[in-house]
């Protein structure tokens, strides 16, 4: 039978995952809007969303925390997904730069 998780574990993850969610805001807000940068806002939302659906998984004080930071990380995917392709669809259909 597996083990259940430590709390200690289960708080640790948690934490990983709101500093994930709001890396991704911060990401959003601050890069600039190139094909890269959506990429790179891409990755550190699709990271926040993973890690925080693993933590709402697990039982912890932080849980609840880690719901509205998913919510928040989907958020933020989706926008960054749109613009993305926007961006990409901008690029190979006129001279606009990367």
């Amino acid at each position: 039978m597996p083990d259940a998780p430590r709390p200690a574990d289960a708080r640790t993850l948690h934490i990983v995952a709101l500093v994930l969610a709001v890396l991704s805001v911060v990401a959003f807000f601050t890069l600039t809007g190139g094909v890269i940068d959506y990429l790179i806002m891409i990755a550190c939302a699709g990271a926040a969303v993973f890690f925080a659906i693993r933590g709402v998984l697990r039982p912890g004080t932080l849980r609840w925390v880690v719901l509205a930071a998913g919510i928040v990380a989907t958020l933020m995917l989706v926008t960054s997904l749109g613009l993305f392709v926007i961006r990409v669809t901008r690029v190979l259909t006129s001279d606009a730069p990367f």
